[in-house]
């Protein structure tokens, strides 16, 4: 086989953060973005050889920016030979100081996702086969839980089959691990094309976030988490019943926005937790959303990386991004991507 090059889209969490990790009824909705993650491969030789080439300082032995790599190659058994390069640059963005910080895409899982695809291709298998991207999905969804100690794998998810993703995680059988919950995956068929992205100048630490607000939960008053978790999800509900069908029903999808929001800064009160990221940037952010006949919510875990900026009228990505930047605020208008994980040449 001659070389080829695979590439992992990145993720954005649009909706029932927080909530799918309840398990079902409670979902996500998350959609695959078109910044990718892409791997270089090379077969022959006689040793499979990693190269994270968009690591920077480059990693040493032990790096625990390694952790999703090793543990692919684990899961993946033996390995075809060949030179992997990985390259993440799109996940990242460059600070004033000249320094690089991501932008919360899901680089891991992008990564987790690329490189086992790119193993999967070098020992033979077509990522359109039936059952082969299914497959890449559950080794990508056991490497990367491996590696980060658990999740919902709707970032998994978004980076394998692309496009928009409802994601619940099916009640854990008896003899199943803590944290190996079957994820269920089932794509919705949207309109949205284009997600306007505010980066809020900071990274955040999704793991931390979660520990922080579910910590919280003992000592909530009764109910209290119940509810919140309820008006997280029935804004996925309703963002699910405007987004699945063949015209978009903007006014009924900005209205899911904006309780989505509420939900978020509602589990933010009870827990005391700052979901919401920089004052001076949500702030900034709500200001260009009402100028522009918008709304808008966090992503994620919130407490920073992105804002969805979502507007329902006819302005263009160059208009908003002027606007943005006469803000302060960073903003990228990045299509869905709809192919998931792929081959571009072989």
């Amino acid at each position: 086989m001659t070389g080829f090059t695979v590439r992992a889209p990145g993720k954005v969490m649009l909706f029932g953060e927080y909530a799918v990790v309840e398990g079902t009824p409670h979902a996500a909705l998350v959609a695959a973005v078109s910044r990718y993650v892409s791997c270089r491969c090379t077969p022959g030789g006689d040793r499979v050889e990693v190269v994270p080439a968009g690591l920077h300082p480059p990693p040493a032995p032990g790096d625990a920016r390694l952790a999703f790599v090793e543990a692919v190659l684990a899961s993946a058994g033996p390995a075809p030979p060949g030179r992997y390069v990985l390259e993440s640059a799109e996940f990242f963005t460059a600070t004033p100081e000249g320094d690089r910080m991501k932008l919360g895409l899901g680089s891991s899982a992008a990564v987790t996702v690329c490189l086992t695809a790119a193993l999967a291709v070098a020992a033979g298998a077509e990522l359109d086969a039936p059952g082969v991207r299914s497959e890449v999905f559950s080794r990508a969804l056991q490497a990367h839980r491996q590696a980060s100690g658990g999740g919902s794998g709707a970032d998994v998810a978004a980076c394998t089959f692309g496009g928009v993703s409802s994601v619940a995680l099916e009640p854990v059988s008896a003899t199943a691990g803590a944290g190996l919950a079957p994820v269920r995956v089932q794509p919705i068929s949207t309109a949205l094309r284009t997600l306007h992205l505010v980066f809020a100048g900071a990274s955040a630490d999704t793991r931390l976030l979660l520990r922080t607000v579910r910590g919280a939960r003992e000592r909530l008053p009764e109910g209290a988490w119940a509810a919140c978790m309820a008006e997280l999800d029935a804004a996925r509900r309703d963002a699910s019943v405007a987004l699945d069908r063949e015209t978009l029903d903007t006014s009924a999808l900005g209205d899911a926005v904006t309780r989505g929001r509420a939900a978020v800064d509602a589990l933010a009160a009870v827990t005391g937790t700052a979901l919401s990221g920089p004052a001076t940037v949500w702030r900034a952010v709500a200001e260009l959303a009402a100028e522009v006949g918008g709304t808008w919510k966090t992503t994620g875990a919130g407490g920073g990386d992105l804002y969805w900026l979502f507007v329902p009228g006819a302005v263009t990505p160059g208009a908003l991004a002027e606007k943005a930047a006469a803000r302060g605020l960073p903003l990228w208008s990045l299509p869905v991507s709809r192919q998931g994980v792929h081959v571009l040449g072989v």
